[in-house]
Formats: structure tokens, sequence, C-alpha cells
């Protein structure tokens, strides 16, 4: 997928509420983002979706984001076995942010392959959402070495995290300090 607007798959504002988003898989080298969510609210829910990166240079696999508006809420979405890999170097997996501090979402069962060239980068990015959940997330290194850190949140909201079944694995590679504090 290569698209002019730099978003390889765009779910756009007004699913329907309780909508089930099922089996989709993206693969995308091309775009700033292989998907971005935006709008989705109200128990939309996203079951076996799989996001590729391929290793894109500047490419983020998953972007959810909520940009002020009070009419696009990207609240209340549930991810499902969710598969996100291979961002492009200095990229995360996952970038969520929230300008209005509204959104709240929830991942079950997510597995994630980083960069292959990316020993830094945080793996996840928080920047403002108001409460994000993570319960059986999977990280595998496919780079040697790897001292990212597995999710971070900025100092722009007082996020509410919860992670319950966190595993950081080797892959292809290996990862230096596993979980920290």
């Amino acid at each position: 997928v290569a698209t002019a607007n730099s978003v390889g798959m765009y779910v756009a504002e007004y699913i329907y509420d309780s909508s089930n988003w099922n089996d989709i898989y993206v693969l995308d080298s091309k775009d700033n983002y292989s998907v971005k969510i935006y709008g989705a609210c109200c128990s939309a829910t996203f079951n076996n979706m799989q996001i590729d990166g391929e290793y894109g240079s500047g490419v983020t696999p998953l972007w959810i984001a909520q940009d002020g508006s009070t009419s696009t809420k990207t609240q209340g979405v549930n991810f499902v076995n969710l598969t996100v890999v291979k961002p492009g170097a200095t990229k995360p997996l996952i970038k969520i942010t929230d300008t209005t501090h509204t959104m709240a979402l929830n991942f079950s069962n997510t597995y994630s392959e980083t960069s292959n060239a990316d020993t830094t980068a945080a793996l996840y990015t928080i920047s403002g959402a108001r409460a994000v959940n993570f319960s059986g997330t999977n990280f595998h290194a496919n780079v040697a070495s790897s001292t990212a850190t597995a999710i971070t949140v900025d100092n722009s909201y007082n996020t509410m995290l919860t992670v319950n079944g966190l595993t950081m694995g080797p892959g292809s590679g290996t990862f230096t300090y596993p979980s920290t504090s």
C-alpha cells in the first residue's frame, strides 16, 4: 500500500459504536504511518489485526490519534489479538496521541517485533491519553542488545496506564534490559 496522504490505511471518524473490524492485514513500508485510527469510539473493536511496517524508513506501523475535536473522539476502543511489527529506525511500533485527554484504549494479546536497526527507540509511545490498558503484551527483539523501553508515557497528562502480562523476549536479537522501572 502506498498513498498520497502518508497513511496506508486510514480508519476515520464516525465509525459505528460497538462495530467490529475483523481479520485486517496491512503491509506498508512507504508511508509515515501504516495505519491511522482517528475518531473510533464506544466499544469499537479491532480483532485479529496485523500491521507490518517492513522496516520502512520513517514508518510508524500504528498511530491512534485524537486531535482536540470533541465530535471525533477516539475512546473506548479495543484491540484484540493485535500484531504490530517492523517499524522504521527511530520510530515506535504504536504511537498514541491525545490533545483532549479523553482517549481510553484496551489492548489484549498484543505481539510486536522491534526494528532491525534501532536499539533505543521506545516501542510504544503514549502522549496525553486518559487511560491505556495492556494485557498480554509480547515483544520480540529483532536487533542485538536492544535497550528500547517497552512503553513510554509523556507528562502532558496523568495517563492511567495498566500493564498486565508483559514479555520481552529474544527474536533474532535480544533485549539488554528486558524490563526496568
